[in-house]
């Protein structure tokens, strides 16, 4: 009796462990995996864009890249400041919830940035206007963001999210916002 028991319940254990390992190899995010992604941002105003190449962890994924983003601002003439904000980032994203797979999760957290703030890039300011403040600027911050990912295949995620970079050194403005949509893809 205490046989037929003590096999019922390897041969349970056995069917838990083969059932726990198909899922794991399923998931579309595992620790060490690495990617590359490409998004657009927009503030409901301007365009901007960003790369960056990443890797995740146990509790989310850090990322390393570059972004660009064009801004503009009124003046007290009849021109609108145009600026454009240019700079590498790096930080870490946290995973607040996601699906037993993976294949939908959501991200929150933040990092810093460094690069260049370039007012008037494209020279449309008549020459004779009077900026105040230099053309070029070194910019650093931090920033927050939010990030979803669907996996639309294996290895492939459309991302969305939100990103609130804080800006210590803009003669412009010093608080952003931006909506972002782009892919991800595993490497």
């Amino acid at each position: 009796m205490k046989r037929k028991i003590a096999l019922r319940f390897t041969l349970l254990i056995l069917v838990f462990e083969v059932g726990f390992m198909v899922n794991a190899s399923a998931q579309r995010t595992m620790a060490g995996q690495g990617y590359i992604s490409a998004d657009c941002l927009y503030d409901f105003e301007n365009f901007g864009a960003k790369a960056e190449y990443g890797q995740y962890t146990l509790g989310g994924f850090w990322s390393v890249g570059a972004s660009g983003h064009f801004y503009d601002a009124p003046t007290s003439s009849r021109y609108n400041l145009e600026y454009v904000h240019c700079y590498v980032f790096g930080g870490y994203m946290h995973r607040l919830v996601g699906t037993r797979r993976r294949s939908v999760n959501l991200y929150g957290g933040g990092g810093v940035f460094m690069g260049a703030e370039v007012l008037d890039p494209m020279s449309r300011l008549p020459k004779d206007t009077v900026l105040g403040i230099g053309r070029t600027a070194f910019l650093y911050g931090v920033y927050a963001g939010l990030s979803a990912e669907f996996f639309i295949v294996e290895k492939v995620a459309v991302i969305a999210g939100a990103l609130v970079p804080l800006n210590f050194s803009s003669g412009i403005r010093m608080l952003n916002y931006d909506v972002c949509l782009g892919l991800k893809v595993m490497l």
